[in-house]
C-alpha cells in the first residue's frame, strides 16, 4: 500500500495540485523520507497502542490545514475518525481508500474489534465519504456486501514500468547465500503477515522436495519482506521443521535498488494470499516480466488468462501441482 500511495501522491503533485501527506512516525519514517521527493510529508508521533495510530498532533494540524480535499487510505484506524471530524468542521469532501481492507478474509480476522470499530467510527467514515476507491471488480461487490451505498469509483494501483537499465544485470541481494548459488529463484515480496498464506506454501515447498523431481531440484525460495506480529519468526521455525531451511532463504526488508534487484534476478514470482485487494508485488513482478503464481484473491484473472500466472488455491496439495507446472515450463 504505502507505495501506491507514495507514487499516486508524487504524481498528482506532478500535474500541478498541491499535495500534503500526513502521516504518523514510526521507525522507518526517517530513512523512507527522502523517496517521497517532490511532495510535502508531514509526520506525527502516535500515543498509545501503534496498532490504533491516535495522534492528536495529526488531528490539530489537518483541521487548521486549508486543504481542499482529504484522501484517506487504509480502515480500523483513529484516522478515520479524524476524517470525519475534518468533514464535519471544514464542510469539505474526503475520499476513502479501504486498499482491501473490506475483503471477507479481512472483515473476518479479528471480527470482534472491527465490529466495534465499525459502530464507533468506522461505519459512518466509510458512510459519509464523498466517494469510496475501490481496486477491482472484487472489492466493489466487498464494498457493497459490507452493506454500504456511497458512490464508488474503481481505479486500480498502477506501477511504474522498469527500463531496460533497471531489466539488466544486478547484483542479487541473496549474493551471499551459497545455498542459492546457481539455482533458479522463486520469489515472494511482501508483509510476513498471516493473510499472505505463506505457512501453505511452504507446506507445499516441503512437498515439492520430497518429489525429489530434477526440475524441482533446481529451484530454491527467497522470501522478502518485513515481518508483522512476529509472523516472520514463526515462519522461519516452521521453514526448518520442515527441514527446508535449506532451500528457503528470508531476504528481510527489499526497498528501493535492493528490490529492482530482487525482481531482475528472480525467476519467477508467487504470491499465495487469502486477501489481497490489488497487490502492489504481482503487479511489479509482471512489469519485470515475472511468470507468477497467484491466489485467485490477487485479483488479477487477466494474467492468468493471458498465460502470464498461474492460479493456485490455498491447499499445499494444489499449489505443489502448480509449482510444478511452473517448474516444467521454466525448466
Amino acid at each position: 500500500m504505502l507505495d501506491s500511495v507514495r507514487r499516486l501522491a508524487q504524481q498528482l503533485s506532478a500535474a500541478s495540485d498541491q499535495v500534503v501527506v500526513y502521516s504518523l512516525r514510526d521507525s522507518d519514517t526517517a530513512s523512507d523520507i527522502g523517496a517521497w521527493s517532490g511532495v510535502r510529508v508531514e509526520t506525527f508521533r502516535p500515543r498509545g497502542p501503534a496498532t490504533f495510530g491516535f495522534s492528536p498532533e495529526l488531528r490539530r494540524a489537518l483541521l487548521i490545514a486549508n486543504d481542499d480535499v482529504l484522501v484517506t487510505h487504509g480502515l480500523w484506524k483513529d484516522l478515520s475518525r479524524v476524517a470525519t471530524d475534518w468533514n464535519r468542521r471544514c464542510k469539505r469532501p474526503y475520499i476513502a481508500n479501504p486498499h482491501g481492507m473490506l475483503d471477507p478474509w479481512a472483515i473476518g480476522n479479528s471480527w470482534p474489534k472491527k465490529r466495534m470499530a465499525g459502530l464507533l467510527y468506522e461505519n459512518r467514515h466509510l458512510r459519509q465519504a464523498s466517494c469510496i476507491r475501490a481496486l477491482c471488480s472484487a472489492e466493489v461487490e466487498a464494498i457493497r456486501a459490507y452493506g454500504l451505498t456511497t458512490p464508488v469509483c474503481m481505479i486500480p494501483n498502477g506501477v511504474d514500468l522498469p527500463d531496460n537499465a533497471e531489466r539488466g544485470p544486478r547484483t542479487a541481494p541473496w549474493c551471499d547465500q551459497v545455498k542459492l548459488k546457481d539455482h533458479k529463484i522463486l520469489f515472494y515480496l511482501g508483509r510476513l503477515h498471516p493473510k499472505k498464506n505463506l505457512p501453505n506454501l511452504l507446506q507445499a515447498w516441503k512437498l515439492t522436495k520430497a518429489e525429489s523431481r530434477s526440475d524441482s531440484v533446481q529451484w530454491k525460495m527467497v522470501i522478502g519482506g518485513w515481518d508483522e506480529l512476529g509472523h516472520g519468526d514463526k515462519l522461519q521455525r516452521l521453514a526448518k521443521a520442515l527441514g527446508i531451511e535449506n532451500d528457503v532463504h528470508f531476504a528481510g526488508q527489499l526497498y528501493g535498488p535492493k528490490k529492482a534487484a530482487a525482481y531482475s534476478n528472480a525467476d519467477a514470482f508467487v504470491l499465495p494470499s487469502v486477501s489481497a485487494g490489488l497487490p502492489m508485488a504481482a503487479l511489479e513482478a509482471h512489469a519485470y516480466r515475472l511468470p507468477a503464481v497467484l491466489t485467485r484473491e490477487c485479483n488479477l484473472p487477466e494474467t492468468c488468462a493471458a498465460g502470464a500466472a498461474i492460479p493456485i488455491r490455498h491447499d499445499a496439495t494444489d499449489t505443489l501441482r502448480r509449482l510444478e507446472q511452473l517448474f516444467a515450463v521454466r525448466e
